[in-house]
């Protein structure tokens, strides 16, 4: 019987800082000698306090990659105090009205739940739950029959109200993390134990018809490829803690009626992934000694990407927008007013939506803030 493992989703934990201000800069640092990006142009993000998000739990941090709603809304996830095992999800508006459900804690019937991966799409929000129940039926040799487990992904309305299961009982692998389709199918990305490898597969609406997809197999994807970026995962341990962060590390994102998959920590191309399977790779032209730390969630076509500097004595955080027909760098976007490009949460169509933080006193969690700017 296959046994259930807890998802720790590695996702960005962004702790916010105390003291940030309006009129804090981002630090640029000096770009390495010979950049190829030294001419790109530049624009500037001025983002201006919009709303505060009285209403959200006071959490010291949330949880990232964030993510864009079709209709242009901020999405993210905030741990639930006092202990912050369990979390909200949270939709934000460019008008700063926020709105907070609290996901699997709505599904009636488990005796225990655990939360995995969460994806928006549309009107509905959809999470990879690990769940333990009893099967309804006649007792077993006389006594009642044991828990079991089971995987499956929740769906939920705007509201937050449970909608439906979808059970994953035709899939011999863990899953990681996961994306939705416009028609309802899944795109997920897991752990094959038995093989102790990364799997990428479609199913249909129902969790069903698994349909492998050929990524892994590929020369960036490959076990040599990774381990130039995750070293162990070529000879990995039985644990798989290697394999692990490789997985942890993908960042789906919604791109039209597509999906982007992206291998953060790595220069490996973006994959577009459609109802036909992967529809295209897309190498993104980066110098040297740097790599891709996260997409920024967009409503439009250009590719936004949070960029890791190594080439010089500290590593540069910059944020640089991609032409996504030829992955040519087109500009680079400069923040101010949040405390780095990591805050950038969103690009809505029209407006860039951020989030700040601020604090009555140096001892309490503070009260988030939804930021706005204009390129």
């Amino acid at each position: 019987m296959k046994v259930p493992a807890i998802i720790c989703i590695l996702l960005f934990t962004i702790v916010s800082l105390p003291g940030q201000s309006p009129d804090s800069q981002t630090v640029v640092g000096k770009a390495a000698q010979g950049d190829p990006w030294s001419q790109l142009p530049i624009s500037t993000l001025n983002f201006i306090h919009t709303a505060d998000l009285s209403g959200l739990p006071q959490s010291p941090f949330i949880l990232n990659p964030f993510q864009c709603t079709p209709r242009g809304d901020l999405f993210f996830q905030v741990p639930l105090p006092p202990k912050f095992m369990t979390r909200a999800f949270v939709t934000v508006t460019v008008k700063g009205k926020a709105t907070m459900n609290s996901g699997a804690t709505n599904i009636a019937g488990f005796e225990d739940i655990r939360q995995g991966a969460v994806f928006p799409r549309d009107q509905h929000v959809y999470e990879y739950i690990e769940g333990r129940y009893r099967r309804p039926g006649q007792p077993v040799n006389g006594t009642l029959e044991e828990p079991r487990w089971g995987e499956f992904i929740a769906q939920y309305a705007a509201d937050g109200s449970f909608e439906s299961l979808v059970p994953l009982t035709h899939i011999s692998f863990t899953p990681m993390v996961f994306a939705v389709l416009p028609s309802g199918s899944f795109v997920l990305v897991g752990k094959d134990f038995t093989n102790m490898a990364p799997v990428l597969v479609m199913l249909d609406r129902m969790g069903r018809n698994p349909q492998p997809l050929d990524l892994f197999g590929s020369p960036s994807y490959s076990t040599q490829g990774l381990s130039q970026f995750y070293p162990g995962v070529a000879h990995d341990n039985p644990a798989g803690t290697g394999l692990d962060r490789v997985l942890n590390a993908v960042q789906f994102l919604s791109y039209g009626d597509d999906v982007l998959l992206v291998q953060t920590g790595t220069n490996f191309p973006v994959v577009e992934i459609g109802e036909g399977g992967i529809l295209r790779t897309m190498p993104l032209k980066l110098p040297a000694g740097t790599t891709i730390e996260s997409f920024l969630p967009s409503t439009q076509r250009l590719f936004y990407v949070r960029i890791a500097d190594h080439r010089g004595e500290t590593v540069i955080h910059r944020l640089v927008a991609f032409d996504p027909s030829t992955g040519d760098a087109l500009r680079e976007i400069r923040v101010s007013g949040l405390l780095s490009p990591a805050f950038v949460a969103c690009d809505s169509g029209s407006t860039f939506l951020g989030l700040g933080k601020t604090f009555k006193q140096a001892s309490d969690n503070g009260v988030w803030n939804l930021m706005t700017a204009s390129e």
